[in-house]
C-alpha cells in the first residue's frame, strides 16, 4: 500500500477569495505600520532609479541588493543597499552615494523627512563584482 499524502488537497475557488482576502489585507497593514512606512511609500523603481543614475554607471556593473529591515529601535527602519563595482577601490563612493540620495528623497519626500528626523536611514556599501553574495 502507498503512503498517504500528508499535505491536504486543495482547489482554488475564486468565490472564496473575498472570505479571506480582507484577512490579508488586515495583515499587510499591519506589516506596514511595523516598518513605519505608512504614508511614505517606495518600492524597486524608486531604489534602482537612484542606483541607475547615469553618473554612476561608469563605476557599477548594474548588480546591487537591497534590504529593508528595523533598525536599533523599532521605530527606526534602515534601508541598506549593496552595489557592485567594476572596482571597488577606485570608485568615487562619495559621488556614487550623494547622487543615490539626492535621486531617492527626491520621489520619496515622506522618507527624506523620515531621514532627517532620525526615524530612517540608509546604510550603502559597495562590493567587487560576484561578491554580493545574492546568488
Amino acid at each position: 500500500m502507498a503512503p498517504s499524502d500528508p499535505s491536504p488537497s486543495f482547489t482554488w475557488n475564486a468565490a472564496d477569495y473575498p472570505t479571506s482576502s480582507s484577512a490579508q489585507y488586515r495583515w499587510a497593514q499591519e506589516l506596514i505600520a511595523k516598518l513605519g512606512l505608512s504614508g511614505n511609500s517606495m518600492n524597486r523603481v524608486d531604489i534602482e532609479a537612484a542606483v541607475f543614475r547615469p553618473e554612476n554607471m561608469e563605476y557599477l556593473t548594474g548588480d546591487y541588493g537591497a534590504f529593508l529591515y528595523t533598525g536599533e529601535v523599532p521605530t527606526e527602519n534602515v534601508l541598506r543597499v549593496i552595489l557592485e563595482c567594476f572596482d571597488p577601490d577606485h570608485a568615487d563612493k562619495k559621488r556614487i552615494e550623494d547622487y543615490f540620495i539626492e535621486r531617492f528623497l527626491k520621489y520619496t519626500p515622506g522618507l527624506s523627512l523620515r531621514c532627517h528626523d532620525g526615524t530612517s536611514r540608509r546604510i550603502l556599501t559597495f562590493s567587487g563584482p560576484g561578491q554580493l553574495g545574492l546568488h
